[in-house]
């Protein structure tokens, strides 16, 4: 369940003997690391206790050097526990944070407002807004995103973007996985009379001078590792309830950012890979490679890339037509769509690999 680096298909275990990895294809294992080897002391009871423990439940057990693994130390009997639970039932936050967001929302409905998506160019981002327009459309919000292009903009909501939407008739700006940094922005929009709601996952260095911050900080210790896709999805849930279809986007969002697949997240990516699993939604299921099955490798690997791919090579397309394209159930618009995005991926790789060579050359000569 760890991302763990095996240079070989053997390990040896702490009494000296090779193991070959392939036996354990396909089980649940729980490598105990052994004090020995790491020099720390065990997390764990006994070993002879661990078997006793977890053997019941069909785990098997091997006693192996954590220096093989990197010398990463060893989970906890929680973490243990949610390996071994099978239910991916999600949860819904009710943190303050998260009450005063849509509370001001649900305001916006009643009182006709316009209110601006503020969204970011990478995966995380991409599936962030689209979570937020769904739930938007789904309340009847009047309202617009815009993701800025990261060339000439760079990341995080601007204050020209902010004065651009007040010019607009926005009276609301709500920021998904990004905000925390944009102090410019937050202050324009109070000299503008704004208001601005901070939805993201990154670190806070500074306080944020706007009373609607939502963060994994402020909410529930079962919400600590969302992306800002979760963060979105968090608000989503207590506006509109369960959605699949959000729950995928957060799903592939969690794994885009290499997020910690434990607590909230380890649900939202299981449930997600279940959608998934269904051919929905459609757009996502379009991304994937030829032949490719539905696991987080192939996520990793054909979507992930193809959602990014947009952002980086602003040059040649715009990462905004990417929302319309992930909500859409047309089959023919998405077939067309998602082969453009193909073709821009495959562009971006050969640029990179040309990038690679360049470097390696400065790099070898005398």
């Amino acid at each position: 369940q760890r991302q763990m680096c095996i240079r070989d298909s053997y390990v040896t275990d702490a009494k000296g003997n090779q193991i070959s990895l392939k036996e354990y294809e396909n089980k649940v294992v729980l490598v105990v690391n052994t004090a020995t080897a790491c020099g720390f002391t065990p997390q764990y009871e006994e070993l002879e206790k661990l078997h006793e423990k977890y053997n019941a439940q069909g785990l098997e057990i091997l006693d192996i050097p954590c220096n093989q693994f990197g010398g990463q130390a060893p989970g906890s009997d929680e973490e243990i526990h949610e390996l071994f639970n099978t239910d991916t039932a999600l949860t819904t936050s009710k943190a303050e944070c998260i009450q005063k967001c849509c509370k001001r929302l649900l305001q916006a409905r009643d009182n006709h407002e316009k209110v601006m998506i503020a969204g970011d160019y990478d995966a995380d981002g991409i599936c962030s807004t689209t979570i937020m327009k769904m739930t938007l459309m789904k309340l009847k919000i009047e309202h617009g995103y815009y993701i800025p292009d990261r060339m000439k903009e760079g990341y995080g909501l601007s204050a020209h973007t902010v004065e651009l939407a007040h010019q607009k008739g926005y009276s609301l700006i709500i920021t998904v996985d990004n905000g925390v940094k944009a102090h410019a922005a937050i202050q324009k929009a109070n000299e503008l009379g704004l208001d601005i709601i901070i939805t993201d996952h990154h670190q806070i260095d500074e306080e944020i001078e706007t009373p609607y911050v939502v963060h994994p900080n402020y909410m529930e210790s079962e919400y600590c590792y969302l992306s800002g896709a979760g963060v979105a999805l968090q608000i989503a849930r207590n506006l509109i309830g369960d959605n699949d279809i959000q729950t995928a986007f957060a799903c592939v969002a969690a794994i885009a950012d290499v997020m910690p697949l434990w607590k909230e997240t380890r649900r939202i990516v299981k449930h997600g890979l279940d959608v998934l699993k269904q051919g929905r939604p459609r757009s996502l299921i379009s991304l994937l490679n030829p032949g490719s099955g539905i696991d987080m490798t192939a996520i990793s690997f054909s979507i992930v890339p193809k959602l990014n791919s947009l952002g980086r090579m602003s040059d040649l397309a715009n990462v905004n037509t990417m929302i319309p394209f992930l909500l859409s159930n047309n089959e023919e618009q998405i077939a067309h769509y998602a082969s453009q995005v193909n073709q821009i991926n495959e562009k971006r790789k050969e640029i990179s690999t040309s990038i690679s060579a360049v470097s390696y050359t400065h790099l070898t000569l005398p």
